[in-house]
């Protein structure tokens, strides 16, 4: 009988580039999709570093957390330090080659919502986002995690990233399915 296998241990596998030892791996990161705060700085540190992006045309970035939502908004925010991140952000991503889903670009939105809905994380990906929603994509098959900042100067530079695997739990449901009602929204 074969061994069975999650699918997080088959997506996980499929991206090992290097074992390092004590169930530490070098992972190849898919897509990394930023936002204008953990983007900007990482961005910043790359430049600084006189770095270059690996893979640029894996890379996706998002104006999403420092926007008002009113209609009209522009660069002009009241959270403090919300203009420059935006207006460092537009900047820096221009400059590296990396697609900016900007304020009035159509397809702007939120970054752990847009990913699935634009076809950037696919099922069987590794995906990456400096948002601490970004394992809500593990519901589309992804391997999807926040990161930090650091961290995503690492994918920016290398495409890579150093994670220890995490454990594998069963979850068992006994007894029967309840039906309930369910509500449909429509717009």
């Amino acid at each position: 009988m074969n061994n069975p296998t999650t699918l997080v241990d088959k997506i996980w596998d499929s991206h090992v580039i290097v074992d390092v030892g004590q169930n530490t791996y070098f992972l190849h990161i898919d897509r990394n999709f930023q936002h204008e705060l953990a983007g900007a700085t990482s961005l910043n540190g790359i430049d600084k570093a006189g770095r270059k992006i690996r893979n640029a045309e894996l890379a996706f970035a998002v104006m999403d957390h420092v926007l008002d939502t009113h209609p009209g908004r522009g660069d002009e925010t009241p959270i403090p330090g919300g203009t420059g991140f935006i207006r460092e952000f537009r900047q820096r991503t221009r400059h590296h080659g990396i697609r900016l889903f900007d304020i009035y670009d159509p397809w702007q939105g939120i970054s752990h919502v847009i990913a699935p809905e634009l076809g950037i994380a696919l099922p069987g990906c590794t995906y990456v986002c400096g948002d601490s929603h970004t394992c809500t994509i593990g519901g589309i098959g992804a391997l999807a995690w926040g990161i930090g900042s650091t961290d995503v100067e690492h994918v920016f530079a290398t495409q890579t990233l150093i994670q220890t695997k995490p454990k594998n739990m069963q979850v068992i449901f006994n007894g029967k399915y309840k039906t309930s009602h369910i509500l449909l929204y429509t717009r």
